[in-house]
């Protein structure tokens, strides 16, 4: 009779966070990239017209700082986690991996629907704290956990 071969856990999370975290990274970049376009095409202003009302480019300008400085955050936010990653800080906390590969697949989805139905910059901030910062606290928690409780043992 054949063995049935089995990975472990760690065997399939591990690499199925960091391509869902890329993924994700590579979705918020395209955001960055295309911040012009994508805040003109939301606000439905074309500020290269000149005759575009003032009013008209004070909408867009706000729109363009909220948009980039959420972007920006969530780039550092994606640096930081990149790092704890490659350190190990939360490998073998299986809920830990399984909250931060279920946020960032669906913060991958969200970001390419926001991008293509070009949904208003309320939807994408929430997006950014749901499924950035909040995988980056816990796991920043995580870390001070473990290197509080943990440093003494070794």
């Amino acid at each position: 009779m054949a063995r049935i071969p089995y990975f472990k856990a760690e065997e399939v999370t591990i690499p199925l966070r960091f391509i869902v975290l890329t993924a994700h990274f590579i979705a918020v970049l395209a955001v960055v990239f295309a911040l012009t376009t994508l805040t003109g095409s939301i606000t439905q202003v074309d500020v290269s017209s000149p005759n575009t009302p003032q009013s008209s480019i004070t909408y867009y300008n706000i729109t363009y700082n909220k948009l980039s400085g959420f972007a920006y955050a969530a780039l550092a936010c994606f640096g930081v986690e990149f790092i704890t990653l490659f350190l190990g800080v939360s490998i073998f906390i299986r809920p830990m991996m399984l909250i931060n590969i279920i946020a960032h697949f669906l913060g991958l989805i969200l970001d390419i629907v926001f991008y293509i139905e070009l949904w208003p910059v309320a939807a994408w901030i929430s997006f950014v704290v749901v499924f950035n910062f909040v995988p980056l606290t816990l796991e920043l928690g995580v870390w001070a956990f473990m290197s509080r409780f943990t440093y003494a043992r070794y």
